[in-house]
């Protein structure tokens, strides 16, 4: 897989900060310097049988306007991916510079964005830089909001942002509701969660690892800091190559963000 999945790495993550979920009101923050960083490792994909991926990335950005719904932010971000099996397209380096537009919402953001990116991967030796465009939002929420029982988000992305790929579009999607069945050693700091998710991709240029569908369910225990850790059961099909396949995955991931400067009114 491109193991695009955090793809919400350099758009998901990356692109977009931690403020998802919370919705500023009108006029509360200008010129804000913000960062987050994250990383992620885990086996994700069961048509790569064992296959270990690690994942990391980080951004900076600030908001040079902020009216009402509406911010324009410029940003600086950039990620690596490496595997265990050596796979070209899950050992790579990305970096942009750009700048996007972003509506924030009850719950989340939709944003539109701009950006010159680079790309290396490092299996065969390929180099690119182009420019990129996109579209994307996230929305996250807890149901019922005061309890916090059924925490779900969902995210979506469409552009072209992998310069090796030429001018090739893809659209990536997913959609997580959970449960929390619990706390970890009765600690409120760590609840357990039960989750269903899917993730999808399609692309213009019909590459294998970027057309697929992957249901899955499972376990994570959410802890402070942004830590999780957890375990699923995860069904892939590929639309290309007409494949498929079942597997247990296991995940670590980590996020966190900085605030710099800003002024406040």
């Amino acid at each position: 897989m491109k193991v695009r999945i955090l793809f919400a790495a350099i758009l998901s993550v990356i692109t977009i900060s931690n403020v998802f979920g919370q919705a500023r009101p009108a006029g509360e923050i200008a010129g804000v310097a913000t960062g987050s960083m994250w990383s992620e490792a885990g086996t994700v994909s069961p048509l790569e049988k064992n296959n270990v991926i690690f994942e990391t990335g980080a951004q900076q950005k600030v908001d040079v306007f902020d009216f009402r719904l509406f911010s324009l932010t410029p940003y600086v971000a950039g990620g690596a991916t490496f595997d265990t099996k050596g796979y070209d397209w899950n050992n790579q380096f990305v970096g942009s510079v750009g700048v996007q537009l972003n509506a924030v919402l009850p719950h989340g953001m939709v944003s539109v964005g701009t950006a010159y990116g680079y790309e290396d991967r490092f299996k065969s030796h390929l180099t690119a830089g182009a420019p990129e465009y996109f579209v994307q939002d996230w929305f996250g929420w807890q149901l019922p909001a005061g309890e916090k029982r059924y925490p779900g988000s969902t995210w979506a992305t469409y552009g072209a942002t992998a310069p090796i790929e030429g001018n090739n579009r893809v659209l990536y999607g997913f959609v997580q509701q959970g449960v929390v069945a619990g706390h970890f050693f009765g600690h409120a700091d760590f609840p357990v969660v039960l989750f269903g998710e899917m993730t999808f991709a399609r692309d213009t240029k019909r590459f294998d690892w970027n057309n697929f569908i992957r249901p899955g369910a499972g376990l994570k225990i959410v802890m402070p800091r942004g830590l999780e850790v957890g375990a699923s059961f995860i069904h892939e099909e590929r639309d290309i190559s007409n494949t498929q396949a079942n597997g247990v995955t296991l995940f670590l991931k980590v996020d966190t963000d900085w605030f710099l400067l800003g002024t406040r009114r």
